[in-house]
């Protein structure tokens, strides 16, 4: 426990920097279905789901906090992220970038997720 409670402080920096995403993330217990690391750290997530195991809804939501565990290797496949998308929860479409793998360009076919704004601020990511 002691080793997690400063990883709680860092949460935002999944939100806002380079991060990968993990997918069949294996423990000695549960195989996660998808995973969420900065590589100090990783946030395991599972299909939300009742406990007969039929799914809720698409949400994933998160079920383990684990500290330097080696998640790539233990994840059939892994792939970082070239940006991480925001929108206030009562929007439809995404206002802000909060990470962007330089040189990289937005692809354009997110453009229809993407908010007016956010597609005249960033025209050359387009």
């Amino acid at each position: 426990m002691q080793k997690k409670l400063p990883c709680l402080l860092l949460l935002p920096a999944l939100t806002n920097s380079l991060v990968c995403v993990t997918k069949d993330m294996q423990t000695m217990t549960l195989t996660y279905k998808i995973g969420v690391t900065n590589l100090d750290f990783t946030i395991g997530l599972m299909e939300n789901s009742d406990h007969a195991g039929n799914k809720i809804n698409g949400w994933f939501l998160p079920r383990t906090l684990r500290v330097k565990d080696k998640s790539i290797e233990k994840s059939k496949s892994a792939e970082f992220v070239d940006f991480i998308l925001a929108k206030d929860a009562s929007m439809d479409q995404y206002d802000t970038i909060t990470f962007s793998e330089p040189g990289k360009k937005l692809p354009s076919t997110i453009k229809e997720l993407l908010s007016p704004k956010l597609s005249l601020t960033q025209p050359e990511a387009l």
